[in-house]
């Protein structure tokens, strides 16, 4: 796993730096996982999109992987509200599994948080699959829907307003998902199934296909997360942190992983009381510099 992951990097790129070769690689890699993916509609998708995250092969440059983003500016409560949408998103099975995609959507969102200080800024995915709604659901605090929160009205009205705004009459409000009629755009069948182990042993992967039971036909599950400055300075940690365990667990005991973690798990904790506070003062001396006139 760690050689593979120095083999491709991942970078961001505006929709004007995307040439056609690079878009006829990245239909080449969708058309691999997804039935109805013909290259009209693709095209038009990401033309509406700000750009995209691309995985390259380090050594000849081959694109093996892709998310496309894009923004959404919408009033709610009166209150001006950014939305960064996540589109088509697929890598090749080989490199299932590394962080490289994340790492490269994490600065993409640090980045357009500081363009954005102050203003609520959400990120907004809609997914057919249980991998790319773990995406999610594995590294955010604060989300909707989730199997252990089912009430929470103010998430569920700003993926509402965004569902509506991209996917006119699309958007079904009483299952919460978005429905694209016959001949959309679905899993091929040996991409993500979900099985009976899987759904016994992960309450999230469970939850899933609880309120996407159609997902097979293409459904997709609109997602809303929270990119607050907590959630953004926080994020690179615990993801430093499990990259640092798995290097020091390859040579140890199973007794001395177990003593380990709960060594880490100690110092986590006593790393989250210092910081919490300080996150909070930056963000207050953040929001006053900028509303000063």
């Amino acid at each position: 796993m760690k050689e593979k992951e120095g083999v491709i990097k991942a970078d961001f790129y505006p929709l004007e730096k995307i040439t056609n070769s690079d878009v006829d690689s990245m239909h080449s890699v969708f058309v691999k996982y997804y039935h109805n993916a013909d290259y009209k509609t693709f095209v038009r998708d990401l033309k509406k999109k700000t750009g995209a995250i691309l995985l390259k092969r380090i050594d000849d440059g081959t694109i093996v992987g892709f998310s496309t983003l894009g923004l959404i500016e919408k009033k709610i409560d009166n209150k001006k509200c950014l939305g960064l949408f996540s589109g088509d998103t697929v890598i090749e099975k080989e490199y299932w599994g590394l962080p490289n995609l994340q790492t490269a959507f994490l600065r993409f969102l640090i980045k357009t948080r500081i363009k954005h200080p102050t203003v609520n800024f959400y990120w907004f995915l809609i997914t057919k699959g249980y991998k790319t709604y773990l995406l999610m659901a594995n590294n955010w605090l604060h989300y909707y829907p989730r199997y252990d929160k089912s009430d929470d009205e103010k998430r569920k009205i700003i993926l509402k307003t965004f569902s509506n705004h991209l996917f006119e009459g699309c958007f079904d409000e009483e299952t919460g998902l978005l429905k694209f009629g016959d001949g959309c755009q679905r899993l091929k069948e040996d991409v993500a199934e979900i099985t009976e182990e899987m759904k016994m042993k992960y309450p999230k992967i469970a939850f899933f296909e609880q309120v996407n039971p159609t997902w097979r036909e293409g459904t997709e599950l609109p997602c809303i997360g929270d990119l607050d400055w907590f959630t953004l300075l926080w994020r690179p940690i615990p993801f430093a942190l499990r990259k640092i365990k798995n290097t020091i667990f390859r040579s140890r005991s199973r007794e001395q992983i177990k003593k380990l973690k709960q060594d880490t798990e100690n110092e986590l904790s006593k790393v989250r009381n210092v910081l919490d506070p300080k996150v909070n003062t930056i963000i207050r001396k953040n929001q006053q510099v900028i509303q000063e006139p």
